[in-house]
């Protein structure tokens, strides 16, 4: 009977291993077969077969094994406590910038680069949660038109929090080019501010911050709106 049941045992967990298994394709056509581990930023880190976990650039994979990744992290935001309206996490939103004139064509046009980075820091010595859904929208005004706003760069991306400890995300690099010198030919946009969200397994908003408050008011009305595309300066009507 002991036998018996540790060859059962045994016969469990190798169907269990064997389930969590999923075939995974890159740009080239090239499979393998692993378990999904976790996604930090734009880096996959699966369990091959071989008992060996390989992190792995999500560009490298096929658009259909981008899906199943996807899936896969929504289906791990649904898992363990689920993340409420009343809770202890906390957010910083910050820029590296790098601000140069553009010497090969005006002498007072400005490119300015920025790289986003947001720290999210959780006080709850309880809970921690996974795949989170995060929402950054960067916000710029015109230079023409001050009442003119203009959604600079638009990115969404999931992230394990941990219970009592931060972690730290960073974005994609986007640029802007202005110029706002008043003897010159003025255009472009200049960086306004931000709009940071987080939502639970459910799609539902739990954490919220803009650095207008008007711009998330009401707070589904960000879901709505488009990378490069030109608002009213509570970004509520689009105007082009």
């Amino acid at each position: 009977m002991k036998v018996f049941l540790r060859v059962l045992a045994i016969a469990v967990f190798i169907s269990t291993a064997v389930a969590d298994l999923i075939e995974l394709d890159d740009v080239q056509g090239r499979s393998i077969k692993a378990e999904l581990i976790r996604k930090t930023g734009d880096v996959v880190s699966v369990l091959r077969d071989n008992g060996r976990t390989y992190d792995i650039p999500l560009a490298r994979f096929s658009e259909e094994s981008k899906r199943k990744i996807e899936e896969w992290e929504i289906a791990q935001s649904r898992k363990g406590p689920l993340l409420m309206r009343r809770n202890r996490l906390s957010a910083f939103v910050a820029f590296n910038k790098k601000d140069k004139l553009d010497l090969a064509e005006n002498f007072d046009d400005r490119i300015v680069r920025f790289s986003p980075r947001v720290k999210i820091v959780n006080d709850d010595i309880r809970n921690g949660y996974r795949a989170v859904k995060c929402t950054l929208v960067i916000v710029g005004e015109s230079v023409l038109d001050k009442d003119v706003r203009k959604v600079l760069s638009m990115q969404e991306f999931r992230i394990d929090i941990p219970r009592s400890d931060s972690v730290t995300w960073s974005g994609e690099n986007f640029k802007v080019e202005y110029d706002d010198v008043d003897n010159g030919e003025l255009f472009g946009y200049k960086l306004d501010g931000y709009i940071f969200m987080i939502q639970n397994g459910l799609d539902e908003v739990v954490f919220s911050y803009a650095s207008s408050e008007p711009w998330i008011k009401p707070e589904y009305k960000v879901f709505s709106l488009k990378e490069n595309r030109e608002y009213d300066r509570t970004l509520t009507t689009q105007l082009n």
